[in-house]
């Protein structure tokens, strides 16, 4: 079958429709020809891209791809496209959808459009260190440097990738089992980390330790290393836990005004020139007495950058902070963000989906979960508990729209504002605060 590319759609790729269904086509353009098949995988119906025919013609307005690998690549997919129609793309249909729940939101652009994210994930198989394909999860693209990620990283990317062609013979092969070093994982502020994921039995093989040494002694100043495990057939880049090599194994970074520590299986602000915007324009949203509460509650809270920035920003509003999040070594960086607030602070490390966090109505509750949006048990918490004001920062607005539909019978939006952290993708971060009615 065959079907034309009718229009760029918010994923920033092309899409047709058959049988009622949209398909999206990452690189095409309008008026391309894609020849297709459906087939099943796992039990679902999914489209396979045997051939595509290019239009001679098109009227679509074209940008030049600043990336030597742009068009295999899974990343930053919508180089093709000219910045501002990037933006419109991908907020139309988000901001029609807010502004169905009663609030249109501000929308801000990205600030620099390469060498903008602090991590990269690069993926190691024979003889390769890059990304995965596009089209094509078990194939991969050597890359050589990054140009979203930030120039420190590259330098360490550089070290990494010397090391591995001085010891060919540990990449690991995903098609056999084979090998050793799976993953490198590269984190980057005012100091820089590596993390490397190799397969667990084989931590002690004399090639591989030939290889660490050597690493070891290239990487670059203030740069530590973090070893990490996983076991075949586990395919997982940077898992929790770690053997720290060199360094302290935290990297450390900026943000909203204020410099944080941050563990090698930590969450952080992959882009956070751009959330400071963000950061700027929600905190804009609150006068003289606004925030005051006696209890500041930050679910999801990681190292507690969210509470130690609203606490610094406004001191003396808050008489507590609680925070919550499941990565345990987030939490046990959690209280020294916190050092310049002296009032009592108390960080838990427990899994928000399987217990509920009581709310009381005078909260100021902070919520800024992963991509899968709030666990059922935290919107419980909030719908039982009325805390007055919600603050709901989402990188998966699809996700954030689910759970303010649920909030939206017992509060109202007051204020909303999309921050494009992540150009050339489809991602977007949205902030919103509700009150309640």
């Amino acid at each position: 079958m065959a079907l034309p590319i009718q229009k760029i759609n918010s994923r920033l790729e092309g899409e047709f429709v058959f049988r009622g269904r949209p398909y999206s086509v990452p690189f095409t353009l309008p008026g391309d020809l894609v020849q297709f098949k459906l087939s099943r995988k796992t039990g679902r119906l999914g489209m396979e891209v045997l051939h595509i025919e290019k239009a001679h013609n098109t009227d679509f307005e074209l940008a030049d791809p600043f990336c030597a690998v742009y068009g295999r690549c899974g990343g930053c997919r919508g180089q093709h496209i000219p910045y501002p129609k990037q933006i419109e793309l991908k907020t139309t249909d988000l901001v029609r959808a807010m502004e169905g729940l009663g609030k249109k939101p501000e929308i801000l652009v990205a600030p620099r459009l390469q060498g903008h994210r602090n991590r990269m994930d690069f993926v190691v198989d024979a003889g390769v260190t890059g990304f995965r394909e596009a089209r094509e999860f078990a194939r991969f693209v050597d890359v050589d440097l990054c140009p979203a990620e930030r120039d420190q990283s590259n330098r360490v990317l550089e070290v990494f990738r010397s090391a591995i062609e001085r010891h060919k013979d540990i990449a690991f092969i995903r098609e056999s089992g084979e090998g050793i070093v799976k993953y490198a994982t590269i984190r980057s502020g005012s100091t820089s980390l590596l993390s490397i994921t190799i397969e667990a039995s084989r931590s002690e093989n004399q090639r591989y330790l030939a290889f660490l040494q050597d690493l070891i002694q290239t990487l670059p100043p203030q740069c530590s290393l973090v070893e990490t495990h996983t076991v075949y057939p586990s395919d997982v880049s940077n898992p929790s836990g770690g053997k720290v090599h060199v360094g302290d194994g935290t990297y450390t970074d900026r943000l909203g005004g204020l410099d944080f520590r941050v563990a090698a299986d930590s969450f952080f602000q992959p882009n956070p020139e751009a959330f400071d915007l963000l950061l700027d324009h929600v905190m804009a949203w609150f006068g003289p007495g606004d925030v005051a509460t006696e209890r500041l509650v930050d679910l999801y809270c990681g190292t507690a950058v969210l509470s130690a920035i609203f606490t610094n920003r406004f001191p003396g509003d808050f008489a507590s902070v609680y925070g919550a999040d499941f990565t345990e070594s987030a939490i046990a960086h959690a209280p020294g963000n916190l050092k310049h607030f002296s009032d009592p602070v108390r960080f838990e490390a427990l899994d928000l989906a399987q217990k509920m966090v009581p709310l009381l109505p005078g909260d100021f509750v902070i919520l800024d979960p992963p991509r899968a949006g709030l666990a059922p048990q935290v919107l419980r918490s909030v719908l039982d508990g009325l805390p007055e004001r919600v603050l709901y920062i989402s990188c998966n607005p699809q996700t954030q729209l689910r759970d303010l539909r649920a909030l939206t019978s017992t509060y109202r939006i007051d204020s909303a504002v999309i921050s494009d952290c992540y150009p050339h993708t489809q991602h977007l971060e949205q902030a919103v605060f509700l009150r309640k009615l």
